[in-house]
């Protein structure tokens, strides 16, 4: 189980913003079921090897993970059932099945099932960390990065291979219906909810494309933000390997179920670091995508520009209008001026790009750390909107 316990710290360095609580969406039925994880502790002796490869062994558990069930329900079904790296699964259940369930002997918790959804970087030049020389990439090779999301854009520079030599011996993925190279090492995907029959770790939605690259994008020079900030974009380890799992899909759902899984083979795998972005959208102000919503109508009715205002404006969008982000005080201001004139006038000045010594202010979804829920995991790397390389 030594790998394990390595996976798992190095996923507190590395992790965006994963909530200690979501939302249960989608999983309960008519007669008040849903789905539920069933945690047993530690592999057994045996199984502690972090085989990736279907074995006797696995067999054997996932026999043992049916048994346990059918203690409690005659036609029991698992929808999952995690051997490789952690012992558990995971079934629908009642309330009343899953508390009868968890006082039985050898099993240590029983949660719901819960639906995350995708959170989001920074410049690494600002943090510290610069890019490598060119002979130290060979020794980050070494270095594998899982990446849970919502799958890979190949075809992105920042997924190159060039360079870049065989993948470490010691590597156990896979590539499922989608064609790895010496960079993107491997792909999987996970989709219980209208199985997976079609489907592929491409990206749709762009999110795990992004959190690939912030964590191990190959240098790509001349990249702006909209002519701003022009420079060379890159990942914190460039010369590392990735392995990707895509757990998120159409409208960014990414179910607990499915995740869990994830993790279960990524540590199998042989992954060294597991980087993910995923968490449960805050109650926040009307402001982000609401508010660039309204800016979308209001482009539509024929407005000029607009004025985004909040306790924290979130100025990562792109907005179809020119549009000014202010606080809630210098929309005060601008609002007493309007009101103090007959004919206000306003302008909006080319953007340009500046540098700041200081830190900005985090993004609104990014949290500060340490973990509410367990507050020995803490809260290394956070996003923050306005800095860009």
């Amino acid at each position: 189980m030594r790998r394990l316990s390595i996976g798992l710290l190095l996923l507190a360095v590395f992790t965006e913003s994963v909530s200690a609580s979501g939302s249960i969406i989608s999983s309960s039925g008519s007669n008040g079921e849903q789905d539920y994880i069933v945690y047993l502790g530690h592999l057994p002796s045996s199984e502690s090897d972090t085989s990736s490869e279907p074995d006797e062994g696995s067999s054997s558990l996932e026999a043992a993970h049916h048994d346990l069930l059918n203690q409690i329900l005659d036609d029991g079904r698992i929808i999952r059932s995690y051997k490789r790296s952690l012992n558990g699964f995971a079934a629908r259940l009642t309330e009343q099945q899953a508390n009868k369930l968890a006082d039985m002997e050898g099993v240590m918790s029983v949660f719901p099932s819960k639906t995350h959804e995708l959170q989001t970087t920074g410049s690494w030049d600002f943090l510290g960390t610069p890019q490598p020389p060119q002979e130290e990439l060979a020794l980050e090779g070494d270095v594998i990065i899982g990446i849970l999301d919502t799958g890979i854009w190949l075809d992105s520079p920042s997924f190159s291979d060039d360079g870049f030599g065989p993948p470490p011996s010691r590597w156990k993925g896979d590539c499922q219906n989608f064609t790895c190279n010496n960079k993107l090492i491997g792909a999987r995907l996970y989709h219980y909810y209208g199985g997976t029959t079609g489907l592929s770790p491409v990206d749709k939605l762009g999110h795990g494309s992004h959190t690939a690259s912030t964590a191990a994008g190959q240098a790509v020079g001349n990249v702006s933000f909209g002519g701003l900030a022009t420079g060379v974009a890159r990942g914190a380890v460039p010369g590392a390997r990735l392995a990707i799992y895509k757990v998120c899909w159409d409208g960014g759902s990414c179910w607990e179920t499915d995740m869990l899984a994830a993790f279960d083979i990524a540590i199998a795998d042989a992954v060294d670091v597991i980087s993910i972005s995923i968490g449960e959208d805050p109650p926040l102000p009307a402001r982000g995508w609401l508010s660039n919503q309204y800016i979308s109508w209001s482009a539509l009715a024929g407005a000029a520009g607009a004025i985004a205002a909040g306790a924290a404006p979130d100025a990562a969008f792109i907005y179809p209008l020119p549009t000014l982000v202010v606080s809630e005080n210098q929309f005060d201001e601008i609002m007493a001026y309007a009101n103090s004139t007959s004919n206000p006038v306003g302008t909006i000045e080319t953007t340009v790009t500046t540098v700041n010594a200081q830190a900005p202010m985090s993004a609104s979804f990014s949290s500060p750390g340490p973990n509410i829920a367990t507050p020995d995991i803490l809260k290394v790397i956070q996003s923050a909107d306005s800095l860009l390389e």
